[in-house]
């Protein structure tokens, strides 16, 4: 499974290279994934010119030639001024946080919401939409609030950067999440608004919000433990 890895990852970012690879790997590039190792890499690049070029299945191939087609819409970014940013965003090792307006919100929002873009095999290695999450955090908009919370509602299990970045990005956005939290009927939005009212930093307002909150829940009758867990925890 390794081996695939390594091959399919060569075959998008690498444009076949086990040496340009191999050179990015060695300099521990932003996109290098943990699950690759350095000597597979190499014990690849000796066996191919020993023997004939690797090749993949059907089904690796078609997620390779998807990823290389994400390239070319990415690069096409750059034929607009408006859209170099994000462009940058993804492809360049250097976080660009920068320079980014209102004007940027739709793309930013659809790059978030683009799970595509999690996978490392997609340009930017699967960081683009924790980076797209970072800039909405500091635009602090409401557009941008709200798509940062209903990403958070359908973060994928092994998206757990993305979910930290979400966090912190929402960390502005108190009013809206209180609001959610106070809202009926109780859901997964309020479970979600809960937990991310704990990534802030706690004062008087917020501990007197929670554990009026916290009461009037169990009055209700509320059986929802984890709900109740994040509440407590902002007072207690």
């Amino acid at each position: 499974m390794d081996e695939i890895l390594i091959l399919m990852h060569r075959d998008v970012h690498f444009s076949g290279s086990f040496s340009a690879m191999l050179e990015y790997y060695l300099r521990d590039g932003v996109g290098v994934i943990d699950e690759i190792d350095i000597e597979e890499i190499l014990h690849l690049k000796i066996l191919e010119e020993q023997s004939s070029p690797f090749s993949l299945g059907p089904e690796e191939k078609r997620r390779v030639l998807e990823a290389k087609e994400a390239y070319k819409k990415v690069q096409a970014l750059y034929q607009n001024s408006q859209t170099t940013l994000l462009a940058d965003l993804i492809l360049e090792e250097e976080e660009k946080l920068d320079n980014f307006t209102e004007v940027h919100l739709p793309w930013l929002i659809d790059l978030l919401h683009n799970s595509d873009f999690s996978d490392p095999l997609y340009p930017g290695y699967g960081l683009a939409p924790i980076r797209a999450a970072k800039v909405l955090g500091v635009l602090q908009k409401e557009l941008g609030t709200k798509a940062l919370f209903e990403r958070l509602l359908y973060i994928g299990n092994e998206e757990v950067y993305l979910q930290e970045e979400i966090l912190v990005a929402l960390r502005y956005a108190k009013d809206f999440l209180v609001s959610r939290v106070q809202s009926r009927p109780v859901n997964q939005e309020t479970l979600a608004a809960a937990m991310a009212l704990g990534s802030m930093e706690i004062d008087e307002e917020l501990i007197t919000i929670a554990k009026r909150e916290y009461e009037r829940l169990l009055k209700e009758g509320c059986r929802d433990s984890l709900l109740l867990q994040y509440l407590e925890a902002l007072y207690s």
